[in-house]
């Protein structure tokens, strides 16, 4: 039979602190927590957690890891392939880069009817300024907002 070494005697536990008066000064170091002991195992030179940011510096943006659901197999439809505005005749003979004064209504008419044959829903406000695009006119005056918005608003009467 081999011989058993002595073990030694049970380590005391720790005597509860006595309450203080309200004379002395509370003691500077932190108190521990009654839910988490003190661990003996554990090195004495802990990393302490880094601050946290007082709003000096840009804050880091957390993304979400989460990803979308996968719907089950059968349930998928097909997807649509978007189509670019196709337009329903050919381009009037409208001739780009001019001065505004030397478009007539009718061809600002034909203009606005032609952009809207394409099946894209707009307002008179889009549609002017799809007519402005398409002449190239990069101004904007009194007389340029009158006649290109004259031909928007009969177009879509």
């Amino acid at each position: 039979m081999q011989a058993q070494p002595e073990r030694g005697p049970a380590p005391k536990p720790e005597p509860e602190p006595e309450p203080q008066s309200a004379s002395e000064p509370e003691p500077a170091s932190e108190p521990q927590r009654e839910s988490e002991p003190q661990r003996e195992s554990e090195p004495a030179s802990e990393p302490q957690p880094a601050p946290e940011p007082t709003g000096a510096g840009p804050v880091p943006v957390r993304r979400s890891t989460r990803r979308k659901p996968v719907p089950a197999m059968g349930t998928l439809r097909p997807s649509v392939q978007p189509t670019l505005p196709v337009h329903a005749r050919p381009r009037p003979a409208v001739e780009r880069g001019l001065p505004i004064t030397a478009y007539g209504d009718n061809e600002l008419d034909e203009l606005a009817t032609w952009i809207l044959s394409d099946g894209v829903p707009r307002d008179a406000d889009e549609l002017a300024a799809a007519i402005r695009a398409d002449l190239g006119l990069t101004r904007r005056s009194a007389r340029v907002d009158a006649a290109v918005g004259g031909a928007a608003h009969r177009a879509l009467s």
